[in-house]
């Protein structure tokens, strides 16, 4: 029968599953929403012998290539963005290339910054779980306002924390709800900001620490079934980091030396951090995945999920 998305649904598609991306509609969070759709390769089900068989003789056997990957639920504010990202999915160029068998991208435009906001995702989410199961968590969404310290006020600092750290509580709270007993996963994206401020970006830095703090907590008081880990992708070619590449350097003065690394082909691909955080999520065990803060630029891990040929980091512009 047709699913809510207008897909087939029937006994293989029970062991999918589906990841919720905050931040979708652009950088590292749009990214990591494509990997995830493209992550997976057409495969036999993993249902036994008598069902496989009574398949065979009930349905076309081209239902055995069925849709694989996992299906996102894509967040952010502005729906026209999350649009793009589900057009857009097509031209991914890693994993699946089979655009027809990639999971579906869900876009659910939402506010996760206000508590309204999270309880739309989550009310999203009921019918898409029919057909994909609940089983990922990414905290991609973020801010990063520039501004003089004594220029900060209290709706700036507020709403900075509210997207920053807020938001990634709250929604792993129901989260572990959603995924009651079965397997589940948590990924922040961390930043050196946690731990190293940056002048002319304050509230950035507060919240990072703040989830830095999060993190470390959750990681304590999960339950058994639920991993929580961080991934830090460094300075990534985004719109954000344009936004401090064009900031005025009196008031960020790390503005021209990101420029600088950027033209130089120092900055990280968004892409790379997508395929990344698909190795993290999908092809660690869960001791593994908690075992350590994952920072793309050490080369340790690179062997694991690095495509042959590749790099990081952006080409130099200049």
């Amino acid at each position: 029968r047709k699913s809510p998305s207008g897909r087939f649904r029937g006994p293989f598609f029970s062991a999918m599953s589906a990841a919720l991306v905050t931040g979708a509609g652009s950088g590292i969070g749009q990214c990591i929403a494509w990997a995830l759709s493209a992550s997976g390769k057409p495969r036999a089900p993993s249902v036994g012998v008598k069902t496989v068989l009574m398949n065979v003789f009930s349905f076309p056997f081209s239902l055995f290539i069925f849709f694989s990957g996992v299906a996102v639920i894509a967040v952010g504010r502005r729906l026209d963005k999350l649009q793009e990202t589900v057009y857009r999915s097509t031209h991914w160029p890693h994993g699946n290339t089979d655009n027809a068998r990639r999971a579906p991208i869900f876009p659910v435009a939402a506010d996760v910054a206000a508590a309204k906001g999270r309880q739309h995702v989550w009310s999203s989410l009921k019918h898409i779980a029919q057909d994909w199961p609940l089983q990922y968590l990414v905290h991609g969404a973020g801010v990063l306002p520039v501004c003089r310290l004594e220029d900060i006020d209290e709706e700036l600092l507020r709403r900075t924390m509210a997207i920053n750290v807020e938001a990634r509580l709250f929604l792993t709270q129901q989260f572990i709800k959603e995924v009651a007993h079965r397997p589940g996963r948590v990924l922040f994206i961390g930043s050196d900001s946690a731990t190293t401020p940056r002048l002319g970006a304050a509230p950035y830095s507060i919240s990072k620490a703040a989830s830095l703090m999060l993190f470390r907590c959750l990681q304590d008081a999960v339950p058994a079934n639920v991993s929580v880990g961080m991934a830090k992708p460094g300075m990534t070619a985004t719109p954000m980091m344009q936004t401090q590449i064009e900031a005025d350097p009196r008031v960020f003065p790390l503005a021209p030396g990101i420029a600088l690394d950027h033209a130089r082909g120092k900055s990280t691909r968004a892409d790379m951090v997508g395929l990344f955080a698909r190795f993290l999520l999908l092809d660690t065990s869960p001791q593994v995945f908690v075992q350590e803060i994952w920072d793309i630029r050490d080369v340790h891990h690179h062997i694991h999920w690095l495509p042959k040929g590749e790099s990081i980091t952006a080409p130099p512009t200049s």
